[in-house]
């Protein structure tokens, strides 16, 4: 399936739409299928009217219309009403980071959408193995080499997985993509074998990305 952002007017003849909408207009999106079999979709804009410049005089959904820096609702939740520096938990634990000096993050990969489509043949491809990006500097202090088997861990987990050296990472940053399902992964963990459950205070959002870890030769 392709995923295909158009104007309604632009989708192709035969095309069927989708549904409508919750107040009854049509829904700008359709589908079609093509000779071969394979479909394509096509998702449409949503035109709230508000033009190229949404926000040239305000409309913002304060009280005011403008944008506001300081959020009295934030202080009425016990949170300071002006824009503040929250520490990250454990990458700016120093005491954590003498065990585990690494801070690992796991960005989406760039042909899955999450782990959608990692399954699909073309896609996994391009991306056939997980594998985890190490600066030269921090692969030479473990004696690890471009391409062998890396075991990620802490307290919570581990994984295996292949190395890649490279400067695409600052040094003291591991970045081992997410996306494929725990059947690529050896011994069936992935790189969020690692990552904690903690939540953020001010909404329950995940916190994968602070994360602490050391890497050695598996």
């Amino acid at each position: 399936m392709r995923c295909l952002t158009v104007r309604a007017q632009q989708a192709p003849a035969g095309a069927a739409a989708l549904g409508k909408t919750v107040d009854g207009s049509e829904l700008d999106a359709f589908i079609a299928v093509r000779a071969d079999g394979t479909v394509d979709l096509y998702c449409g804009k949503v035109d709230l009217g508000q033009g190229p410049l949404p926000h040239a005089t305000g409309g913002f959904g304060t009280p005011g219309g403008k944008v506001a820096l300081r959020a009295d609702r934030l202080q009425r939740l016990g949170f300071d009403p002006l824009p503040f520096y929250d520490p990250p938990a454990e990458v700016a634990d120093e005491r954590l980071a003498s065990r585990y000096p690494l801070c690992l993050i796991t960005p989406k990969t760039h042909l899955f959408l999450n782990s959608t489509f990692a399954n699909g043949k073309r896609q996994a491809a391009a991306q056939p193995r997980p594998f985890v990006i190490l600066h030269p500097d921090d692969a030479e202090a473990r004696g690890v080499l471009d391409g062998q088997t890396v075991r990620v861990f802490n307290d919570r987990g581990s994984f295996l997985v292949s190395v890649r050296v490279s400067e695409d990472t600052r040094r003291g940053v591991a970045v081992a993509p997410m996306g494929w399902w725990n059947t690529s992964w050896a011994g069936g963990r992935s790189c969020q074998a690692t990552t904690p459950e903690r939540l953020t205070p001010l909404s329950p959002c995940p916190t994968f990305n602070d994360n602490r870890v050391e890497v050695e030769s598996a």
